[in-house]
């Protein structure tokens, strides 16, 4: 895909100068400037065309075209809920999924930054079931009358604007959203020098009940999105919060404030920063690791980056690139891609208060070896030191740094592992040598992968990859399945099956991934649980054990031109736990994807006081899953990972490979530091009488 056929939308919004009540700000109007003058550079960089014109997007307000790029800034008084409204429906939405002429898919791009006031007020009461905290989460939009209900743009509303930049098929662009501002109205307000931060003191922290009781008035539901959920309700009985695939980078996490200044908002100056340093290439792992390592040098105590992959979106895409960036093959009339990966390295950088490195149980530590697993820095002026593990975490765990060891906190460093993983999964290649031979010369060790070409009887192998008749025929043999053939045509393709061997291999390993002295499972904090949910509303057996078969036929799931498939709605149900806790759910699918729809669900005790038990629901919108037309069977792991601490969930993720049919369908105070658990439940779908 050539850069020319692709076009991208910028939406710009920063608001200094708010009337009464909220305080004023003096950096958000720098951030959509610095972030406009960025995008000129970035255009002359990507090698676009600089010829300029403008449009009215109304008057007074124009949008800059730049090539095939787009900019519409909204800045203080023209920043108002009802622009923006407009914005995303008639500037944001000419943005599009296609296929050019040629059939290649080409991938537009929209950017939506929003630098200003973030708040939190009391939602809808019909909104409790899906938010047990009982608040939205808000940008404070410009208003001359503050009172109005369009002062606040909820999350459930951007949610809204985002949906409808799918299609009818809900193909969607590529888009990120990227918000500089507070997203809680809890914790205590930041003063130090000349920061100040982006959060409208407004709301008072009080619990649903005495808020009621205080008379505080709660946004009604035909309020939202122009009466969007109010039509939900009265036409499918049920409320869901549209979710398109998008990756979102917030300035801080929800209780804390994101800090202001008159050069730019903390957040802000730190991604541009990340961006120009990276010399305008970079992933989106990567940009976040660097934005947040710079954020906390400026506020190591107070504000924390975050980074959601929404709706499944591929984490690993590069900042405003397409999902094709990486080298293609083209087999047939399909077109693959594929992410080569070089030696296992691993990011250390700074968080808060201390040395994380990207590098936990699911890259191969064995519990047992705290304290033991080291690793070495790769850095020119620190090369050879050794650093070690305080805990093993999950995804990320803390290192120690010597006293004499001068690390500068805003730099991400490189370290290799000293020790040996989990062994090496044993791939047995065999059959016509030129494929044997290609696969050889194009070998990944980091995948955690080793090959023999002869297997003796007593050797076990849970691989294989057999070529014959120009045909690799790849086979998981712990499942005793045929995954994918794929012909073989050159080099490429010999990358692609190693690339998905390399999946295979991870994706065993986050099933088995568990900690079993993990002190939250072991003081019940925690619990899963999946409702079952068929044709009109009836409700299976929850599944609340490791493992569940379902029988289903056009009684029990519903059933549409030969597919069968039911409502799946997990809730984590946490109980007498007086702690924070992080919480994530992978759907890890029989095609070997790793997917996670909604991110990061966060409980926090103050937030339920006098509550023993909560129940959060993990998908705000409901999903449905089962066989597809002619299917007899299909498996999924539903697997929930808690954590004491924020993780870095997206080191996960991965796509699937070719070969599964399952369809997944849209149906309508801290007491324990550094400890995670996670909960798998493995659910089996059959067709009655098969």
């Amino acid at each position: 895909m050539s850069q020319a056929e692709k076009r991208y939308f910028i939406l710009l919004v920063g608001i200094d100068d708010y009337p009464n009540p909220y305080t004023p700000l003096g950096g958000c109007i720098q951030d959509i400037d610095q972030l406009e003058a960025y995008l000129e550079d970035w255009i002359k960089e990507q090698g676009f065309s600089t010829e300029e014109s403008q449009s009215p997007f109304q008057e007074s307000i124009p949008i800059r075209h730049i090539g095939p790029v787009n900019i519409l800034k909204l800045a203080n008084a023209d920043a108002t809920y009802d622009n923006i409204h407009k914005a995303f429906s008639k500037f944001l939405s000419q943005a599009k999924s296609r296929k050019n002429e040629q059939g290649r898919e080409v991938e537009d791009v929209v950017w939506f930054h929003f630098s200003g006031h973030g708040s939190e007020e009391y939602t809808a009461e019909e909104f409790l079931t899906l938010e047990p905290n009982g608040k939205d989460q808000t940008l404070v939009t410009y208003n001359e009358d503050p009172s109005s209900s369009q002062t606040h743009l909820a999350d459930k509303e951007t949610a809204v604007l985002l949906s409808k930049l799918a299609d009818e098929n809900g193909n969607t662009p590529h888009i990120l959203v990227s918000l500089d501002c507070c997203h809680s109205g809890s914790g205590t307000r930041f003063s130090d020098f000349d920061i100040k931060t982006r959060h409208a003191d407004v709301l008072p922290y009080l619990s649903r009940a005495e808020a009621s009781k205080n008379r505080h008035p709660f946004r009604s539901l035909e309020s939202y999105s122009g009466g969007f959920y109010r039509r939900q309700l009265d036409q499918n009985s049920l409320l869901e919060v549209p979710l398109v695939p998008h990756i979102l980078f917030s300035a801080c996490e929800s209780v804390q404030l994101a800090g202001d200044t008159p050069q730019g908002g903390v957040f802000t100056q730190g991604l541009l920063k990340a961006l120009r340093s990276a010399n305008h290439t970079i992933n989106y792992p990567d940009l976040y690791q660097r934005t947040r390592a710079s954020v906390q040098k400026i506020r190591p105590k107070n504000q924390n980056p975050t980074f959601e992959t929404m709706g499944n979106f591929n984490p690993n895409r590069r900042f405003l690139e397409s999902d094709h960036s990486h080298e293609e093959a083209s087999i047939g009339s399909r077109l693959i891609s594929y992410r080569s990966e070089g030696p296992q390295l691993y990011n250390i950088s700074y968080e808060q208060t201390s040395w994380y490195i990207n590098c936990g149980a699911i890259h191969g530590i064995p519990l047992k070896e705290k304290g033991n697993s080291t690793f070495e820095l790769l850095e020119d002026e620190k090369k050879g030191v050794s650093l070690k593990l305080q805990t093993i975490g999950a995804l990320k765990s803390p290192v120690l740094i010597p006293e004499d060891l001068k690390l500068d906190p805003s730099k991400i460093y490189k370290a290799r592992a000293n020790f040996l993983p989990l062994p090496e999964e044993l791939v047995w290649i065999h059959g016509e040598q030129e494929g044997v031979e290609a696969l050889k010369r194009n070998w990944d060790q980091s995948r955690n992968i080793s090959f023999i070409e002869e297997l003796p009887p007593t050797m076990e192998a849970s691989l294989e990859v057999e070529v014959e008749k120009g045909i690799f025929h790849l086979k998981d043999r712990k499942r005793k399945a045929s995954v994918f053939q794929w012909p073989l045509q050159g080099e490429a393709e010999a990358r692609i099956i190693i690339d998905a061997l390399g999946k295979i291999v991870n994706w065993y390993r986050v099933i088995n991934l568990n900690h079993e002295k993990s002190k939250i499972l072991a003081k019940r904090w925690v619990d899963f649980e999946i409702q079952v949910l068929g044709p009109n509303g009836n409700k299976l057996p929850s599944l609340n054990q490791s493992q569940h078969l379902i029988l289903a036929d056009d009684q029990n799931f519903f059933s549409k031109d030969g597919n069968l498939f039911a409502g799946f709605v997990p809730e984590l149900i946490i109980r007498n736990c007086d702690q924070d806790i992080f919480a994530y759910l992978f759907h890890m699918r029989s095609n070997y994807a790793i997917e996670s729809y909604e991110g990061e669900i966060v409980y926090r005790p103050k937030e339920h006081p006098g509550k023993t038990e909560i129940r959060f629901p993990m998908w705000k919108q409901s999903k449905g899953w089962g066989l597809s037309a002619g299917e007899q069977e299909t498996h999924s792991y539903f697997k929930l990972i808690v954590s004491t601490e924020s993780i870095d969930y997206y080191q996960l993720l991965q796509s699937r490979l070719e070969g599964d049919k399952a369809m997944v369908f849209k149906r309508g105070p801290m007491g324990v530091k550094d400890d995670w658990a996670s909960i798998t439940i493995e659910v089996s779908l059959k067709r009655e009488g098969d």
